[in-house]
């Protein structure tokens, strides 16, 4: 992802030193949630990211202890380490696991445990993570300035209300049902279960019309920006070009117009049968906060 002075680029990193974290026969652990019922975390480098990736929200986080920066992404399977912070925090790995494609290249992942990751308050335990085997980098007209730390999945977020709060660059975690005000947009929301590499995990889909076609699979990706994915098999099946400006997305009570899309093979990721919505998007649309509450099946839109 480009901007006039930033870049965002993968780079490879030592699969010598992933290995090293490989331990045979680990038992499967148990991920626990413990804390208060309501987090408000700040998302110190929003401004900056979300310039380069509209709608991101990186929120400060401890891994077994150390420091890191993580992107609050529903779309990740699961809970996703740059090689640098699992090598740092000792992550426990148990095996390798399929490549992924990233920017259009196969790259090889692996599969383990988190022992603990706080989020301000809250704290986790027992989180079955992704470790990649590029390091996410930010340059400033080409020179490395910062290192992304991972991706916070789907696993945990699935047992939790999360808020993304565009104004006051905030996420809000909470452990109990969000209470939308009267003016919220709503949509049902489910997880469509699956799993990855022997592990449990899900995507959150809402069921949705896209000028007029539907009911198809839309499948909201917090980590996602402000261009509409739509799956290969349908652009085909819409009679669509690579490109395209979608006049109008219906979620539910909640409408989306004039929005661009690509195909996910432009875009540099497998998409297959579902049309992917980034929390750009619906930042670019002039809601203020989007709430994805796992706990009560509910996709929250506010202006």
């Amino acid at each position: 992802m480009n901007s006039r002075l930033f870049t965002l680029e993968y780079e490879d990193f030592s699969r010598k030193e992933l290995e090293k974290l490989l331990v045979a026969n680990t038992p499967i652990a148990e991920l626990k949630i413990e804390g208060p019922s309501h987090v408000t975390v700040p998302s110190l480098w929003a401004r900056l990211a979300q310039r380069i990736y509209p709608g991101a929200f990186l929120i400060p986080t401890w891994v077994n202890g150390i420091r890191a920066s993580f992107l609050v992404d529903s779309g990740a399977v699961l809970t996703t380490l740059s090689p640098k912070i699992a090598v740092s925090a000792k992550i426990l790995l148990t095996q390798r696991a399929p490549d992924i494609l990233i920017e259009g290249q196969e790259t090889p992942t692996y599969v383990g445990w988190l022992q603990e990751l706080h989020v301000n308050s809250l704290r986790f335990q027992g989180v079955p993570v992704l470790v990649l085997s590029k390091q996410l980098v930010l340059k400033l007209l080409g020179i490395p300035i910062w290192s992304l730390d991972g991706f916070l999945g789907i696993e945990p977020l699935r047992y939790l209300a999360v808020t993304l709060d565009y104004r006051h660059r905030t996420v809000l975690f909470q452990r109990t049902p969000y209470m939308p005000p009267p003016t919220a947009s709503s949509a049902d929301l489910k997880l469509m279960e699956q799993e990855w590499s022997g592990i449990r995990s899900a995507t959150p889909i809402v069921e949705g019309f896209v000028e007029g076609t539907g009911p198809l699979p839309c499948f909201i990706d917090t980590g996602g920006s402000a261009i509409v994915g739509i799956g290969d098999d349908l652009v085909s099946r819409l009679g669509w070009q690579e490109g395209h400006r979608i006049s109008r997305i219906n979620l539910g009570a909640i409408e989306l117009r004039d929005a661009p899309a690509i195909s996910g093979k432009a875009g540099g990721r497998r998409l297959t049968g579902v049309i992917l919505v980034g929390s750009g998007v619906f930042q670019a649309q002039g809601f203020k906060r989007l709430t994805l509450d796992f706990l009560a099946g509910k996709l929250y839109a506010e202006r």
